[in-house]
């Protein structure tokens, strides 16, 4: 599937792809963005996780940023709904981020 690269991590983004892990293993054609260790898999979220934790990258503070930079950009609602997140969650984020009217919409009774 394309996908758009912002121009900020083009030039990362395309050597890592150029020189991508577990070439050796059977994946040499393979379309993950993130091979695994077995032929055609992707690599385990486990895996992941530990590669980003290895150079200190604190995995839940990119998470709340990357979640008040989407509260600044798309509706609070919207957002719990596309990635599964309880609405008073997501609403935190906002009124954290300092979005206007965030709670409004958080006491809506809409169905999830």
């Amino acid at each position: 599937m394309p996908v758009l690269v912002p121009a900020q991590i083009a030039p990362v983004f395309w050597d890592y792809l150029h020189d991508r892990p577990n070439q050796q293993t059977g994946n040499g054609g393979s379309q993950w963005l993130f091979p695994g260790a077995l032929p055609g898999q992707h690599i385990h979220a486990d895996a992941m996780m530990g590669q980003l934790r290895a150079p200190g990258i604190d995995l839940g503070g990119a998470r709340n940023t990357v979640l008040r930079s989407l509260v600044q950009e798309l509706p609070p609602t919207l957002i719990a709904n596309a990635l599964g997140y309880s609405y008073q969650v997501i609403h935190k984020h906002a009124a954290d981020a300092g979005v206007p009217m965030a709670g409004y919409a958080g006491k809506s009774t809409l169905p999830r």
